[in-house]
């Protein structure tokens, strides 16, 4: 077995090892280790507050306007398909014909839907930009109905009665 990691195991006592997990990802099993350590980190303070807005668009934007995008991370087995996909269309977006570019969000979708029938392999994928993945979804008949799915017809989210909006931030009261 090949360990890999920033953390060398026998440098922990086997009773700070709370809990062992064995995960099945795309590509191989690994083996993450819970481990109890006390650890203090004492900063300086800076004298500056900054507020954060959470968001559905982005990661966060603070209040100095500087937002964050969401995070878009590949397995392994998912690097692999969306280079083979790129090597294929040869660099190119099948809806909009513009080239890929290097920070485009990019997003696998089914030629055909799995909806209507289409088959979950390399033959039916095709790589699209982010924004012209919902036109295409909307415009090609697909249910839209997996749980990651952009449909053509979005839901609006549904907002419980104790949250509430203030310039732009969704907000709550706590009892």
């Amino acid at each position: 077995m090949k360990l890999k990691g920033t953390r060398d195991l026998s440098f922990y006592q086997p009773d700070q090892i709370k809990r062992v997990r064995v995960v099945k990802r795309a590509d191989s099993y690994y083996v993450q280790f819970c481990i109890s350590v006390d650890r203090t980190e004492i900063l300086p303070a800076t004298g500056n507050t900054i507020g954060l807005d959470v968001g559905l668009k982005s990661f966060y934007t603070d209040s100095n306007g500087t937002e964050i995008e969401n995070p878009k991370f590949y397995r392994a087995g998912e690097v692999k398909r969306v280079a083979t996909l790129l090597k294929k269309q040869k660099g190119k977006c099948t809806f909009c014909g513009n080239y890929f570019k290097d920070g485009d969000s990019l997003e696998v979708d089914h030629i055909i839907p799995k909806s209507r029938g289409g088959k979950n392999e390399y033959k039916n994928w095709q790589l699209l930009h982010r924004h012209c993945h919902d036109p295409k979804t909307a415009s090609d008949g697909s249910s839209g109905n997996k749980s990651t799915c952009n449909s053509g017809k979005p839901k609006p989210p549904s907002i419980p009665e104790t949250y509430f909006w203030i310039d732009d931030m969704l907000v709550t009261t706590c009892y």
